[in-house]
Parts: structure tokens; sequence; C-alpha cells
């Protein structure tokens, strides 16, 4: 946990609850997109603006209930006022995301202004400096 996950057992709780809807809100873009816009290892589907579409829906969803712990918590970020486990997950599930869903990183207000104060950290301006690229391009 490398101290990233807060202290009490709630604040593990909603640690593991952001990566969890990170993974179900986010879970089919690797299959459904990347496989023939990335990688090319499948055909483009017949209806490409339908499918990226609803990539997006299930992805804003997850995002807007994020937002709703994370206002009701009322921390700098989603669960504290440090970045955590969580934020770390959230913002490379978005980083991820960019190729399917290209206005991800401002795709609401919030997602913006999250965006913002995580890329503003020291450690993270330091490790995305420094980071080699990956051969999907982020």
């Amino acid at each position: 946990k490398m101290g990233m996950m807060g202290s009490p057992t709630w604040e593990e709780a909603l640690h593991d609850m952001v990566m969890e809807t990170c993974l179900d809100s986010f879970a089919d873009i690797p299959t459904k997109v990347y496989l023939w816009k990335v990688f090319k290892r499948a055909p483009e589907p017949e209806n490409p603006e339908e499918v990226l579409a609803e990539i997006k829906q299930k992805a804003l969803k997850g995002i807007n209930y994020i937002q709703s712990v994370a206002e009701k918590r009322g921390k700098k970020f989603v669960v504290g006022d440090e970045i955590g486990l969580a934020d770390v997950w959230l913002y490379c599930t978005l980083e991820f995301s960019h190729l399917a869903i290209p206005d991800i990183m401002e795709v609401t207000p919030w997602v913006k202004e999250f965006v913002e104060k995580f890329t503003s950290d020291e450690r993270v301006k330091k490790y995305v400096a420094d980071r080699p690229e990956s051969i999907i391009g982020i």
C-alpha cells in the first residue's frame, strides 16, 4: 500500500471503490476500441461512432460517481488532501482512455480540475517528464 491508501479502514475502502469503479467503467476500451483503433488486430466495427459513444457514456457514469464521492469528502483530491492510490489510479485510467475518448481529460469541469491539481504535483511532473512513451502513445 506504500502509504497511499489512507489510515482508517474507511479511507482504504474508498480507494478500493475508486479503483473498482474505474475498472468497471473503462473495461471495454481495450477490447472494443484499442484492438481495432490502436493495435489493428481486429476489424473496425461497422458502427465505430456508436461504439465510442457507448464507451464514453459508460466512462462518464463512473466519473460522475467518483465525483459525487469526492465532493462529499470535500478534500483536495478524491479521498484526501494528499495524492493517494485512488488519484493515481483515476489519472492513469483517464490517460489510458484518451485515445478512445479524446476529451476525457476535460470531459467535465470536475475532471479538468482534478487533472490540473494532479499534474501540478512536482512528483507527478517529474515522473511524466522522465517516463518512456508507451506503445500506444500515452
